[in-house]
């Protein structure tokens, strides 16, 4: 299960608990950095000025090494939420390709050359973290530093959901990028057709789905709540606040159904290959965990009963999976 919430600092955390005995793994999106260091002086609007990209790259080592005091590792960064976007009413900051390019080579040196007394961090570098649009943009950044030999300063390159631009994207991308990960770090998910978009997107190199956002409080408009405080496109959360205050909370339907990828697919495992299937009858996606169990996940999007069949290194099981319905099957390879 993915979380993903706003902290004071104007970052976004977010972390994968596959289950209570794993171990948690954030990381944070800048959404706004202190307004002095932007155009706007706010930290609504505007961009990052001209050659604060070293303030830029401290403020991210100050904000990681305050979490890790707390004992809360910060896995990686994206330099900007949604960069290509300038927010009119909640913090935001719009960053062109050459911007990305610098400041992803800043924090890279504050994180690794000229030390001093200050140790080295390995929280990794993502960059774009925003819609599959964008991937021509996110190339051309990792093209520049590659011709400056700095291609290893950029860790992953990270997406969104929110246009109409195809998911293969992700893929046209791995295409050319493919020593560059490819993660998935924003979009909420419903119901059968939503299972199978992620399908899609670990079928098109994604690493990872994180959904927005896994939990509010009772009352969606009780605090500034940004994009999600109402029902729409990112509501209602896997988890509400049961009442006012309540440590107790109840889940939503998605809770169960990403669970299906959750659950059983373990920390570490890798996509292997498989026929996709089809939206009409049942779609497929697979995966090897490291203890030696193949998962795949099955999503039947149609209104009747459909059957199908599994083959495996010369073994073959018939099934059936109902209507409007998510299963994985899982077996020792």
């Amino acid at each position: 299960m993915m979380k993903r919430f706003l902290i004071p600092c104007l970052c976004m955390l977010s972390f994968l608990a596959v289950s209570t005995a794993q171990e948690l793994k954030f990381f944070a999106s800048c959404w706004s950095p202190p307004a002095w260091m932007k155009t706007s002086g706010n930290l609504i609007g505007g961009t990052l000025k001209p050659g604060y990209e070293k303030q830029l790259a401290l403020y991210f080592r100050n904000f990681i090494e305050a979490y890790e005091a707390l004992n809360i590792p910060i896995q990686a960064i994206t330099l900007q939420n949604e960069p290509n976007f300038l927010p009119p009413a909640y913090p935001g900051m719009k960053l062109s390709a050459e911007q990305e390019r610098d400041i992803s080579t800043a924090v890279y040196e504050e994180f690794h050359e000229n030390l001093g007394d200050k140790r080295e961090l390995n929280t990794e570098i993502w960059i774009n973290d925003h819609n599959f649009e964008f991937w021509e943009k996110a190339d051309r950044v990792l093209h520049e530093l590659a011709q400056k030999g700095q291609k290893h300063v950029v860790k992953a390159v990270a997406f969104h959901n929110y246009s109409n631009v195809p998911v293969t994207a992700m893929t046209r991308l791995h295409e050319l990028h493919p020593e560059t990960d490819i993660q998935f770090t924003e979009h909420s998910e419903w119901g059968v057709s939503g299972m199978h978009n992620i399908q899609s997107y670990f079928m098109n190199w994604s690493r990872s789905y994180v959904y927005w956002v896994a939990m509010t409080t009772q009352k969606l408009d009780e605090h500034n709540q940004s994009p999600y405080n109402r029902i729409g496109e990112l509501s209602p959360t896997l988890l509400v606040e049961k009442e006012d205050g309540s440590p107790d909370w109840y889940v939503t339907p998605e809770y169960y159904l990403l669970a299906q990828f959750a659950k059983f697919v373990r920390p570490g495992a890798r996509r292997i290959y498989c026929d996709p299937g089809s939206i009409d009858q049942v779609s497929f996606v697979a995966f090897r965990n490291f203890d030696g169990y193949v998962a795949v996940v099955a999503v039947n999007q149609s209104n009747t009963t459909r059957e199908f069949g599994l083959s495996c290194r010369g073994k073959f099981v018939n099934s059936k999976l109902p209507a409007k319905t998510v299963a994985t099957l899982v077996w020792q390879d």
